[in-house]
């Protein structure tokens, strides 16, 4: 990450790792060395110990002024947030957005730490980072000289991105999305898309990020984060009201054959017809009966019946929003699609919330999308686009889960949370399969 981040153009990177801890397919491009060089650019681990007292990492030039950054680990002792050591404010924070217990109690001890001169608490170790590579870092995404940055260095994944955090000492400025792959890069291109797309509504109960234009390739977004935040990690009227908002901006009735979703799903599932090859610790038999139950699904689907189609954020979840007392401030708009069944966002957010968030059973799923359904604000925007909210929820598992399914074949190693959504949806498929086609009339 390091490597793609500070030295994206160099063709050979040398490594002085006397313990050899470096290890894995990234290598191929670093150049082991026995001894510290005098020219050229290196990564120095002779010091990096991520679990013992010694833990510096030295990357640039052998005869360059370094600056020092400290590092916070994931659980796997993987780097997930980088700040200058003479960050004034723990401005990171706002690339950390969850509302578990452990979350905000975090987030609590982060501050208290901060303002009691006690932040070294946090860190897992130090990063010795040549200042020009700092500098060229700051000029390639446009930083203005009074401007500084965090480093969040991405989830795990096929569209890992490294998200920079711009703050000026004490205000949150914006944010920058550097992609670490093919399909990450894509994703941001989507997302800068649709916020120029979203930009011609004029929304009262919904914000969303400003993108400015590019600099090196790399577009600028705004902070969108309320003075005043209200926890909300389940649906509520705010929730509702943005979503009728957007879906009187912008709606139409499709076929569901000739939907966005439906091509999708069908492309999916043409995937999932090939002998699927398992390379990591996806459970091979639990897998294959997901997908048994997805054919069933695909084929119960009336695809010549017509649906009620909308933009959807992709990932609307908790995680991905704040909320105060009168508006929905959303963020994250990499997985946006237009043509795609009404609703969709409103199911994933319970499905997302109620499993990840919460660890509960399929069971609190259903009940909390029976919550919200019944919701004033709910029936009046089902009842005026007449809905059938049994379909639309059938095709948003199937958009879903075929999707996730064909990316978890192709992870290197899969998160503790992938085996989370795998029971859930089990569960998900079986509660509908067992049903007949009736059941959609």
């Amino acid at each position: 990450m390091l490597r793609r981040l500070l030295l994206p153009e160099e063709k050979s990177i040398g490594v002085y790792d006397p313990h050899t801890r470096l290890q894995g397919d990234y290598c191929s491009r670093l150049i082991s060395l026995k001894e510290t060089p005098a020219t050229g650019y290196y990564f120095d681990l002779s010091g990096f110990s991520p679990n013992g007292e010694e833990c510096t990492l030295y990357v640039g030039s052998p005869i360059a002024d370094a600056s020092s950054w400290y590092h916070i680990n994931n659980p796997d002792g993987t780097f997930r947030w980088m700040y200058p050591a003479e960050q004034a404010s723990p401005s990171f924070l706002a690339l950390y957005n969850a509302t578990s217990i452990k979350a905000r109690a975090f987030r609590m001890f982060t501050r208290v730490a901060w303002s009691v001169g006690q932040k070294k608490m946090l860190v897992q170790g130090a990063i010795q980072i040549d200042v020009a590579l700092i500098n060229k870092l700051a000029t390639n995404c446009g930083l203005e000289s009074r401007e500084t940055m965090t480093i969040f260095t991405g989830t795990r994944g096929a569209t890992r991105k490294v998200v920079i955090e711009i703050n000026n000492g004490k205000v949150i400025r914006g944010f920058i999305k550097i992609p670490v792959s093919a399909a990450a890069c894509e994703n941001i291109k989507n997302e800068n898309d649709m916020l120029h797309t979203l930009k011609q509504y004029d929304f009262t109960t919904m914000s969303i990020p400003t993108a400015s234009p590019k600099v090196n390739g790399h577009a600028r977004l705004s902070n969108v984060k309320p003075a005043i935040i209200i926890a909300a990690d389940k649906i509520n009227a705010i929730h509702l009201r943005a979503i009728t908002e957007l879906y009187s901006f912008n709606h139409s009735e499709e076929r569901i054959q000739d939907s966005t979703a439906w091509q999708v799903i069908t492309s999916h599932m043409e995937f999932l017809k090939h002998d699927l090859l398992f390379t990591n610790n996806l459970p091979e038999a639990k897998t294959k009966k997901i997908v048994r139950m997805l054919r069933q699904l695909y084929n119960s689907i009336p695809t010549t019946e017509k649906i009620q189609v909308s933009i959807s954020h992709g990932d609307f979840t908790p995680w991905n929003m704040y909320c105060d007392e009168q508006r929905l401030f959303v963020y994250d708009w990499e997985m946006a699609r237009s043509g795609m069944p009404m609703l969709f966002d409103l199911f994933h957010f319970t499905f997302q919330s109620t499993i990840l968030s919460r660890r509960k059973s399929y069971r609190e799923v259903e009940e909390g999308n029976r919550s919200w359904l019944a919701n004033a604000h709910a029936v009046k925007l089902i009842n005026k686009y007449s809905i059938n909210t049994e379909l639309h929820y059938r095709l948003y598992l199937l958009f879903t889960i075929s999707y996730y399914i064909r990316q978890y074949l192709g992870e290197k190693e899969l998160l503790m949370q992938s085996n989370w959504m795998l029971d859930a949806w089990s569960a998900a498929l079986e509660s509908r399969v067992a049903v007949t086609n009736n059941s959609l009339r």
